[in-house]
């Protein structure tokens, strides 16, 4: 039963004293998703400039006009398109994407997964001029032919905090001290063990970072959900070697609000986005164990550039004259320059009994990394 009265953090407070400590997973998920009160069920402005952070379709437009092009190319392998997108925010992204296929005369249907009420109704306003759906859960889309997407999805699932010690693998947990927030090292979970066990990863004494197992299920129920199709999953993150580096051995957990970043998550619970870096060789790992392929791996920039940036900005220089092309081509630079957000972003392709490949990752990526 949800306790609506009280703060956020009275909330957490009060379920800690009744268990004596929670794991620094379940803090997480309570602070994001506690209904009314946490960070993305609240009515709080996320996105944008006058929210907490800028994501992809709000730095420019093209964002979503160039993916919708590899959607079209999916189409045509698949002579049907459903778009099933996870995480779509206010419904930026799905309002560019719809605008470009109604352009090329691309017929498709579209989902939103949104388990989100708040979230729903500002996407339901923002897309009224087109036919969409929606569902709260992965698991109600069955029998999909088409393309599952994600942008800045699996970031937001909560993680385990694990710290490695001389006397072995320990989970971080959250007690309470004289009434404030408190963490604790206990027995890690064996699923954890498991997990660091199947990448082959060692850490060293003293390291700490993060587990999503959450993602490795998210993963399991979108194979579930793909008769034959794709998966097209962007984030920032890193493959195991680089993630689980001695230089990131204080792990990559983040908070973010109205444009400012702190590491401590302690700090007003409900208020902060919490996030942490994307292990891109698990999602390809457990995606083979699930049926998945991988077939292919690069920075954003280069899934843009294969995926025809190009040559939509010569259609805007044709179509709009060089005083809008030069407008949009400097927004659009922050998502394909060395060094930008085109290269601490990256992508990841998978496919269900399909081997095509699709344009996106057709360049040779600026990254030298492999999954």
């Amino acid at each position: 039963m949800y306790e609506r009265s009280k703060s956020l953090e009275e909330i957490i407070k009060r379920r800690i004293e009744r268990e004596s400590a929670i794991s620094f997973r379940d803090y997480m998920e309570i602070c994001l998703y506690y209904p009314e009160k946490g960070y993305y069920t609240s009515q709080r402005k996320i996105f944008g400039m006058k929210g907490d952070y800028l994501t992809s379709p709000y730095i420019t437009p093209l964002f979503g006009r160039i993916i919708a092009e590899q959607f079209i190319e999916i189409e045509g392998y698949l002579n049907k398109l459903h778009i099933v997108e996870a995480g779509a925010g206010e419904g930026i992204f799905a309002g560019q994407v719809l605008k470009r296929l109604e352009e090329k005369g691309v017929e498709a249907d579209y989902t939103i997964v949104e388990p989100f009420e708040n979230l729903k109704t500002v996407q339901e306003n923002n897309l009224k001029d087109f036919k969409v759906d929606w569902i709260d859960s992965i698991e109600g889309v069955k029998n999909l032919k088409g393309c599952i997407f994600s942008n800045e999805l699996i970031d937001a699932f909560p993680v385990h905090l694990v710290e490695s010690t001389e006397d072995g693998l320990k989970e971080v947990f959250v007690t309470l001290d004289k009434g404030e927030f408190r963490e604790v090292l206990m027995k890690a979970d064996s699923r954890i063990e498991e997990y660091f066990k199947k990448l082959e990863i060692s850490l060293p004494s003293g390291y700490r970072t993060e587990v999503n197992l959450d993602c490795i299920e998210w993963l399991e129920k979108c194979h579930d959900a793909l008769k034959i199709g794709y998966i097209i999953t962007i984030d920032y993150g890193y493959p195991s070697v680089d993630l689980y580096s001695q230089k990131r051995n204080s792990g990559t957990l983040m908070c973010y609000s109205k444009h400012t970043v702190t590491s401590n998550p302690y700090i007003s619970p409900g208020m902060w986005d919490m996030t942490s870096h994307v292990n891109f060789s698990a999602l390809k790992l457990w995606g083979e164990k699930f049926g998945l392929s991988c077939l292919g791996y690069t920075d954003l920039a280069n899934f843009l550039l294969g995926a025809g940036a190009e040559e939509i900005m010569k259609e805007i220089m044709v179509n709009e004259g060089y005083s809008s092309y030069a407008i949009k081509f400097q927004s659009l630079k922050t998502l394909i320059m060395p060094g930008s957000m085109g290269t601490t972003f990256k992508v990841l392709l998978q496919s269900k009994n399909i081997r095509e490949s699709i344009g996106g990752v057709s360049r040779k990526p600026f990254i030298r990394e492999e999954l």
